[in-house]
């Protein structure tokens, strides 16, 4: 019996054959809560690239750290947003004084880590400062200037698959690839010469909130390469036999992902977790829906969608800010602030998360492909960076790697020390885990994904479970510590191409308003304490309706009841 809420599920049974079936949780609690990255793209030659849309102890003895919150079981779970939270969109004062900058219990006791004012000498910042501008069409363009004779420029647009409506999902993954099947000045053959003779690399890719196009050139081909993006972006031809072509390039692509059951379950987890709103539907769309796309339906979403205030051009590399503005007057300057009257409709509606329970059954697959996870927040959430820090407590390791059992992550040193068999042998739990952490604009997802053997599902789902309660009961400075060292490591090294570094240009104008400096971003995650990671894991975590799917041969995971009964602490 779960203490505080009321677990009624409502059973729905979708048949696809007699080997596989879909079972459905939707809970509906009765005391409710107080609020409610995989991508898809391919390049100019038609190669596919998929991404999904960016590691402690078992047992726990006081030793100093903060004390647990106790919360009245009889009162509805508390609020989970701050006050008044200061949002990465407002820049933080980086003159604050330097004493004040760690203090947990002092000025900043009830602050967020969002709310600390920063301190460090501004003047040590060595690192180039990225310039942004606005058109007059209200375009941004955005550049950072790097010491490497290598250019990546992009279009960063504010659309995706969650903007998209039940008749038009779909539209924005098939609107990325026909951008490089014609355009009114270059038929495909001429731009893909055209792109191969000045050694560049034309790509682009779709996630549920953003579209990407993105050229990497030389800096004498810099030019070449917004126009060539302007080209694409306003004056794509939409030829019908290229319709035609995608509509089965598109269909065997979905066959595919459909037969890799990390990028599946994944999709399930979104379906499960967000069930009648756009952002549970899946990049590609519905079979009917790219079944019957028409040329006039890509006309109508570029006009709806690709207008200038959703648009970033950002750009990284030997390019000079000045230069890389005139270009966006010349080629994108007469794109439209809004969109036309007959404009298609745009859902923006907030994502409320539901939580639950999806299942594909696949009894010749001996192994067994689940996840688990919770809401987590949004991109401009004061603790985004309390969750950046525990998906990196959790961490990440496969049956590759020799030193999982010596890891400092209890998730990962328990599932791949091995558990002993009958026949005295020790086999491990797990063939591969991985922690993620989604953020949305008004939500984001927080969990696990693992691949084992069928009869160790049991096992390794108790572990994982375990590990999310140990992120508020358990969770040290040691742990945290690991965590924010592997997190900026992961930074640092994500930024070591001039492609890597436009794309967060353009990410961060999106979701922020505003480039946010690698130094700043450093100190944000400096500022993550012990008692800021296990108050973010009571309010998120503790008594919180999960959501789980599993696809596979799956007969020994735990269900739904089961896992919700482990979400919460049995120590209060």
């Amino acid at each position: 019996m779960l203490s505080g809420a009321v677990i009624a599920p409502a059973r729905r049974w979708l048949s696809s054959g007699a080997q596989n079936a879909f079972r459905i949780f939707s809970t509906a609690p009765a005391v409710h809560h107080a609020d409610k990255a995989a991508a898809h793209g391919h390049d100019a030659h038609g190669h596919d690239v998929h991404g999904h849309d960016d590691h402690g102890h078992d047992d726990h003895h006081d030793h100093g750290h903060p004390p647990p919150i106790y919360f009245d079981r009889e009162q509805p779970n508390p609020p989970r947003d701050y006050d008044s939270p200061k949002p990465l969109t407002e820049k933080m004062d980086l003159e604050a004084n330097p004493a004040e900058v760690f203090l947990p219990f002092g000025k900043y006791k009830h602050l967020s880590p969002w709310q600390i004012p920063l301190a460090f000498d501004p003047s040590s910042i060595t690192a180039p400062a990225a310039k942004v501008s606005r058109l007059s069409n209200g375009l941004r363009v955005a550049s950072l200037k790097l010491p490497t004779p290598i250019v990546s420029v992009g279009a960063w647009i504010d659309c995706g698959s969650r903007f998209e409506t039940e008749k038009t999902s779909g539209c924005a993954h098939f609107l990325e690839h026909m951008a490089f099947k014609g355009t009114k000045r270059r038929g495909q053959a001429q731009l893909e010469r055209e792109v191969e003779d000045i050694g560049g690399h034309l790509n682009a890719y779709t996630s549920r909130e953003m579209t990407v196009y993105y050229a990497k050139v030389h800096q004498n081909y810099s030019a070449q390469a917004v126009d060539i993006l302007a080209d694409i972006l306003q004056n794509s031809t939409f030829n019908e036999d290229a319709i035609a072509h995608e509509r089965h390039t598109i269909l065997r692509e979905m066959e595919e992902v459909n037969k890799t059951a990390e990028e599946r379950v994944l999709d399930m987890l979104h379906m499960a977790a967000y069930p009648g709103h756009p952002l549970g539907m899946t990049i590609l769309g519905p079979k009917h829906n790219i079944e019957t796309i028409q040329r006039q339906d890509l006309v109508n979403y570029t006009k709806t969608f690709y207008t200038a205030p959703r648009m970033v051009i950002s750009a990284a590399g030997n390019i000079e800010h000045e230069a890389l503005v005139e270009l966006a007057q010349k080629h994108f300057g007469s794109m439209p602030s809004t969109p036309p009257a007959d404009a298609l409709p745009i859902n923006e509606s907030q994502a409320i998360y539901v939580g639950g329970d999806l299942r594909d059954i696949d009894q010749e697959n001996h192994l067994a492909h689940f996840s688990i996870a919770y809401e987590g927040v949004g991109w401009n959430h004061p603790d985004t960076f309390n969750f950046m820090v525990m998906q990196h407590i959790l961490g990440n390791a496969d049956s590759s790697n020799e030193y999982a059992q010596h890891s400092g992550s209890n998730l990962i040193r328990g599932s791949f020390q091995g558990q002993e068999g009958l026949d005295h042998k020790f086999y491990r739990i797990a063939d591969n885990i991985k922690s993620f952490n989604t953020h949305y604009k008004d939500t984001g997802l927080f969990g696990v994904c693992a691949t084992c053997p069928y009869d160790m599902t049991t096992l390794l789902s108790f572990n994982i479970l375990k590990q999310f309660q140990f992120l508020h009961q358990g969770v040290d400075e040691h742990d945290v510590e690991r965590g924010r060292n592997q997190l900026k490591h992961q930074l640092a090294t994500h930024l070591d191409s001039s492609a890597h570094v436009a794309e967060e240009l353009g990410r961060h104008l999106l979701v922020y308003g505003r480039h946010v400096p690698q130094a700043e971003m450093f100190q944000r995650i400096e500022n993550v304490t012990v008692e800021s990671v296990r108050n973010c894991a009571m309010r998120y975590i503790n008594d919180r309706d999960p959501v789980v799917a599993a696809r596979g041969d799956i007969k020994y995971v735990p269900d739904y009841q089961f896992m919700r009964r482990q979400s919460f602490s049995k120590s209060y």
